[in-house]
């Protein structure tokens, strides 16, 4: 199994191997034009409602308010001022749970290419893109911004070996983060989620009333299953202060049922608060899954 330990001077973060895949994931969400999609249909569409107007043969038919032509007896469009920048920032837990994995790439590395093909895509688009990295609070800014200098910044960021390690907090990065976002702002959260506490739960409820709110959970398929016909293992918990050995054969089976309870009230946690979420597995690419989730969302928006 493939593991190491957050804040060992050994410790490397490099997607550099990766930039070939990250380039051709990024070539081909440009491409398919999914980066202008899925930007469209976030809450306002990244414009802003004016007023009603009566609808004309050259308008285009999507544009019509039927709710609004049935309560008035007259065909209506929606008018909308200009276009004004989406506004999104990436929220990526650096912490040591996240330096870890049992396959090509451990999870931060798997989460790191994610930001980064998302990143650059949507600053092709024209529109600002920040990243906040967190540990035990912000440990990283890059505040939101246009351009090819702020793609930089940000794999500057991703790829910094300082930035990974420690205990987790939620609660404490929202917080620090809401005193310096505006609004109204994208704000998506790049985690695996473990150890996610009644207290994050209060402050992430806050960050989705003032932000739209996205979660992406980043899972290797060991958080999720112990190995089989291993015997004695040894389990370390998400911040690496303690170990314990264990007999995996004997408590696999309610290791899987404690850890799908976790990711069951987890899901139902985003459902009460109206957080659209996706689930990925590091064993496998995330260019598919990505586009389903962002597709679907753009469906329930339209």
């Amino acid at each position: 199994m493939k593991t190491k330990k957050a804040g060992t001077k050994d410790m490397h973060v490099d997607i550099k191997p990766r930039l070939r895949n990250l380039q051709v994931a990024t070539r081909y969400l440009t491409a398919t034009n999914f980066m202008g999609e899925y930007t469209s249909v976030f809450k306002g569409r990244g414009i802003e409602f004016v007023d009603y107007r009566a609808y004309q043969p050259s308008d285009d038919a999507s544009m019509i308010d039927w709710r609004a032509s049935l309560r008035t007896g007259q065909t209506l469009v929606r008018e909308y001022s200009e276009e004004r920048n989406l506004n999104l920032l990436f929220m990526v837990d650096s912490s040591a749970s996240m330096v870890f994995g049992s396959h090509e790439k451990l999870k931060h590395e798997y989460a790191a290419e994610l930001v980064a093909s998302m990143a650059m895509g949507t600053l092709s688009e024209g529109d600002c893109v920040g990243m906040h990295m967190f540990g035990k609070g912000v440990v990283a800014r890059v505040p939101p911004y246009v351009g090819r200098q702020q793609a930089y910044l940000i794999l500057k960021n991703l790829v910094n070996p300082n930035n990974y390690g420690g205990k987790c907090d939620f609660s404490k990065a929202i917080e620090e983060t809401s005193a310096v976002l505006e609004k109204h702002s994208i704000v998506m959260f790049v985690s695996d989620f473990i150890g996610f506490t009644e207290k994050d739960e209060r402050f992430m409820k806050i960050a989705a009333r003032k932000y739209d709110a996205v979660a992406i959970v980043v899972r290797d398929p060991r958080d999720n299953e112990l190995p089989d016909g291993l015997n004695l293992i040894t389990l370390e918990d998400p911040q690496g202060e303690r170990q314990m050995v264990i007999d995996s054969d004997r408590i696999r089976g309610d290791y899987a049922a404690a850890v799908k309870e976790e990711l069951a009230n987890l899901e139902n946690f985003f459902h009460r608060n109206g957080i659209d979420h996706v689930f990925l597995d590091t064993s496998k690419p995330f260019i598919a899954p990505i586009i389903k989730f962002f597709r679907k969302r753009r469906e329930k928006w339209r």
